[in-house]
């Protein structure tokens, strides 16, 4: 039985969000970084996988929810959550029930494979495949679990879905470059309900031909949600209430206080720089700062030629694809050589500079790398560090932090942890934390450990048989594997005799525990608040004193 309903419905409208960021994440890379992919322009690619993506998650639900057959109250109720979702109404009652009858036959027009084809032949978008199955088979699971029974019946045509799906995604070979796109491709733009732009013809006064416009309280909230990050999220909400006080001031015909939104993000690899500049873009669409807010990434070798005469064009033309948007520059410190002379590298620099002036009412860039890497480009330039006043600087995910992200991608995927295996998981990040460098990968070590880990578990259940539920999700201590951890750390002696200590949620009491307590439910000795300890700091074994 499901323990909370209104949980599930929030979970289920927070999924149906991170779906659609996948198609439009995707949507961005294929029209703004690589458009020689496609037959049609930027626009039209982007609102065709609106289309794709509103058709696919329809087509989920009514597969799902009408399998057994009709609509149960709550199945009813993520109507309500998916409409809104979709095309931004709030429908209840009859008129819920009307827009789904017209949706209906609309719903079975549409071909499964058609609806995920882009990430099938389009090789930039390998990335998201697997996201993107995760996704759909989690929203399906929601609309399983609505009504508190798993029904047979409902499991089953779960299955069926996700293997049409995940046989067009991962079997056809990916397209580096095209001419002309697949015909199954085409049938979709053949349909006349998935034209770019158009949607199907619900009721007058509740159909809604584009997308929703991104909320900037759904942009705020995921930007909240994420691990760690707090001066970061902190410089960000002051910079969102700023603009709002500035959008204020003006409706009441007060002057303004110009502030240059042109950033500099500071930190090393994998500290989320990237995901938090995507959803700035989101922000700044939302607030009508932008137009759109979507984000193009680059580099050096996005922006600079090999010859003389051609970066100038080269740059200009990355930084139109980014008109209206953020345009994101990685490890800009590498656009001006440290040493000798770097006529491209500045060529690039001059362009950029211009354009940030010509379009500055159109563009916002961002650039990122290494702090002090950064600090030595600002300084070689004025015209950077006068134009880019403002600075972020991400610090490295503490082991506590690092372990957070590991459990919550594990939990997005249905996968648990044992005690060994959470005793060796941070055992290992702390480790590597305290030798770590700049090149240290944060939040990619971990999504790349996590990754390796369910392939070993892989390997070593495939074979056995029968193989159950609990042996599918739950990794072992022998499943993680860190490169350069010393063995004897992580032994399964050493894991049964480690100490960790672990505080109290409610009044931070620090108590010392063994292995064996990791993954259960713990009483404070100081309030006898019980918690579940899922994250707690390694002890030397030097330190270890008596619980």
């Amino acid at each position: 039985m499901i323990r909370n309903f209104n949980d599930l419905k929030n979970e289920f409208s927070v999924e149906l969000r991170h779906c659609r960021q996948v198609y439009s994440r995707s949507a961005s890379t294929i029209a703004f970084q690589n458009n020689h992919l496609i037959n049609r322009t930027s626009s039209q690619f982007l609102e065709l996988m609106q289309d794709l993506y509103r058709g696919l998650m329809l087509k989920l639900f009514f597969s799902m929810a009408y399998v057994d057959g009709d609509l149960s109250k709550n199945e009813e109720k993520l109507a309500n959550v998916l409409m809104y979702q979709l095309f931004q109404k709030q429908l209840t009652g009859k008129e819920l029930r009307h827009a789904l009858d017209q949706l209906i036959p609309y719903s079975d027009s549409l071909d499964w494979r058609s609806l995920v084809e882009p990430f099938a032949i389009y090789e930039p978008l390998e990335n998201e495949v697997v996201e993107l199955e995760t996704s759909v088979v989690r929203i399906g699971n929601m609309i399983v679990k609505a009504d508190g029974e798993v029904k047979k019946i409902e499991t089953d045509r779960l299955a069926e879905i996700q293997s049409i799906l995940m046989q067009r995604l991962q079997t056809r070979p990916k397209r580096h470059s095209t001419d002309h796109e697949s015909p199954a491709y085409e049938s979709v733009q053949a349909q006349k309900e998935l034209k770019p732009g158009q949607a199907p013809d619900v009721e007058e006064t509740t159909a809604v031909i584009q997308m929703p416009e991104e909320s900037l309280e759904d942009a705020l909230a995921d930007l909240n949600q994420l691990v760690g990050l707090e001066k970061v999220k902190s410089e960000v909400n002051q910079l969102t209430n700023f603009i709002k006080v500035q959008k204020m001031r003006d409706e009441q015909g007060l002057s303004k206080n110009k502030l240059s939104l042109h950033m500099v993000f500071g930190g090393n690899p994998g500290t989320g720089k990237t995901t938090v500049a995507r959803i700035l873009g989101r922000i700044y669409g939302a607030m009508g700062v932008l137009q759109k807010g979507h984000l193009v990434e680059t580099d050096r070798s996005g922006l600079v030629a090999e010859y003389s005469g051609q970066t100038g064009p080269k740059t200009n033309k990355v930084i139109d694809t980014a008109i209206d948007g953020v345009l994101f520059i990685d490890e800009a410190y590498s656009l001006i050589a440290d040493a000798g002379e770097d006529p491209f590298g500045h060529e690039a620099v001059q362009a950029l500079l211009k354009r940030m002036e010509d379009d500055r009412e159109r563009l916002i860039v961002i650039l990122a790398g290494y702090p002090n890497e950064m600090t030595r480009l600002l300084e070689s330039n004025p015209g950077l560090s006068s134009r880019f006043a403002h600075r972020i600087d991400f610090a490295d995910y503490t082991p506590d932090e690092l372990a957070r992200i590991w459990l919550l991608i594990a939990k997005k995927n249905d996968y648990v942890m044992n005690a060994q295996a959470t005793a060796k998981l941070l055992i290992g990040l702390q480790w590597l934390f305290d030798r770590r460098d700049k090149h240290f990968g944060n939040g990619r070590l971990v999504r790349n450990t996590f990754e390796k880990a369910i392939r070993y578990l892989a390997d070593r259940i495939v074979d056995q048989s029968p193989i159950s539920t609990e042996m599918l999700t739950e990794i072992h201590a022998a499943d993680i594997r860190f490169k350069d951890v010393p063995e004897e750390l992580v032994s399964e002696e050493a894991l049964a005799a480690a100490k960790f200590v672990a505080s109290c949620p409610e009044c931070n009491k620090e108590s010392q525990i063994s292995t064996e307590h990791l993954c259960r439910s713990f009483a404070c000795k100081e309030c006898e608040h019980k918690f579940k300890i899922v994250s707690a700091t390694p002890v030397e074994p030097s330190q270890n004193v008596e619980s």
